[in-house]
C-alpha cells in the first residue's frame, strides 16, 4: 500500500468506528429490550411477581467497553416464601453483532433470593 492510500485509510478510520458505535444506540433497541427481556426477568421469580405500575421495565442503558448495550431496571417485585414483596434489580445485555440478549439479576438481588429460598 502506498503512502497516499495509507493516509486516506487512516483518515477514514474514525468515520468507520463512529458509524459502528452509532449502531449501538440504546434508544434504537429500547423497545426490543423491553419486549424480549421482560418475560425472562419474570422467570427469575421463585413464586409470584408484580410489575410496579407506572414504572418502566428499564430505567437506564449504557454501552459497555465490549460493545454491548446493558439495560437495567428495578420495576419488578418478587414474593418471598413469607408473603413479603422484594423489589428486584435486573439487567439485560444486548450484543448487536450476534443479536443475542442475556438477562440477569443484580448480584445483590440474586443473593437475596438465594438466601430467602434456603430459609423456607
Amino acid at each position: 500500500m502506498n503512502a497516499k492510500k495509507y493516509l486516506i485509510a487512516l483518515a477514514l478510520l474514525p468515520l468507520f468506528f463512529a458509524n459502528a458505535h452509532a449502531q449501538l444506540s440504546p434508544t434504537k433497541h429500547w423497545a426490543d429490550a423491553e419486549a424480549i427481556c421482560k418475560k425472562s426477568i419474570e422467570e427469575f421469580a421463585p413464586f409470584e411477581f408484580i410489575w410496579e405500575p407506572g414504572t418502566p421495565v428499564f430505567s437506564a442503558a449504557h454501552i459497555n467497553d465490549t460493545d454491548n448495550i446493558r439495560y437495567s431496571g428495578a420495576g419488578i417485585q418478587f414474593k418471598t416464601p413469607k408473603g413479603d414483596w422484594l423489589r428486584i434489580k435486573y439487567h439485560c445485555n444486548y450484543y448487536p453483532g450476534s443479536k443475542i440478549w442475556r438477562v440477569g439479576l443484580h448480584e445483590y438481588s440474586q443473593k437475596l433470593i438465594e438466601n430467602l429460598m434456603s430459609c423456607k
